[in-house]
């Protein structure tokens, strides 16, 4: 029998919760606010890693999840 775990379980619905996610989102938006610089000039290098980042990240992590059609256990 697994747990689910309901919506007052999960710290990301809570106050704290949400309160973090707004601080971290702040805290990236004047971060890349202020190294806009080094993002976007030039050639763009660091820009292009992290995008290319991004799509690695997604499709080597995508390993572990089962993604046959069935409830089978």
């Amino acid at each position: 029998m697994q747990h689910s775990p309901n919506r007052s379980d999960v710290f990301w619905r809570s106050r704290a919760g949400m309160a973090f996610i707004l601080f971290v989102a702040a805290a990236a938006l004047l971060l890349a606010y202020q190294h806009r610089i080094h993002l976007l000039t030039g050639d763009g290098l660091l820009l292009l890693l992290l995008l290319l980042a991004c799509v690695a990240m997604h499709l080597f992590m995508h390993g572990g999840h089962k993604h046959g059609g069935g409830g089978q256990s």
